[in-house]
C-alpha cells in the first residue's frame, strides 16, 4: 500500500517523461530524495524524513538552495522552475496542524483521509 501511495504521490508533481536528474540517501534512517526534472523544465524533488526526529533537508540547483526542515516521518515535494521564476517554500511545517496541498493547475486539493488511496476533490475552508 505504501508504494501504492508514493507512485499516487509522485504522479501530481512528476509528468510523464520526466527525467530522474539527481537522487541521495542518508540510509534507512535518514534524509532520501529523489529529484526529477519534467519536460517544461520544472523540476521535482520528493523527500522522505525516515528518521525518528526533526531533519533539515537542503539542496542547491543552479547556484540557487533550499533549506527546508521535515518532521520525523514527514514526506515533502517541491517542485520550481528551472530559471529560478518560482521562489523556494518558506516557513516549517507543524505535524499538529492540518494543511491543504491544493493542485495549481486543476485548484483541486489532495484527500488522503481514512487510510485509503489519495484523490482530488473541491477544497474547503476546513477538516473534512
Amino acid at each position: 500500500m505504501v508504494e501504492y501511495c508514493v507512485l499516487g504521490h509522485l504522479s501530481k508533481f512528476v509528468e510523464p517523461a520526466a527525467v530522474r536528474i539527481g537522487s541521495t540517501s542518508q540510509g534507512a534512517d535518514g534524509v532520501r530524495n529523489v529529484t526529477f526534472e519534467n519536460p517544461d523544465g520544472s523540476r521535482a524533488a520528493y523527500v522522505v524524513n525516515s528518521a525518528s526526529s526533526a531533519q533539515t533537508f537542503s539542496l542547491t540547483d543552479g547556484g540557487k538552495p533550499l533549506s527546508y526542515p521535515l518532521p520525523a516521518g514527514a514526506v515533502a515535494t517541491f517542485v520550481w522552475e528551472q530559471d529560478g521564476t518560482t521562489p523556494p517554500p518558506t516557513g516549517t511545517v507543524d505535524p499538529s496542524r492540518w494543511y491543504q496541498v491544493v493542485n495549481t493547475h486543476s485548484g483541486k486539493c489532495l484527500d488522503a483521509t481514512g487510510g485509503g488511496p489519495e484523490t482530488a476533490r473541491p477544497c474547503s475552508s476546513g477538516r473534512a
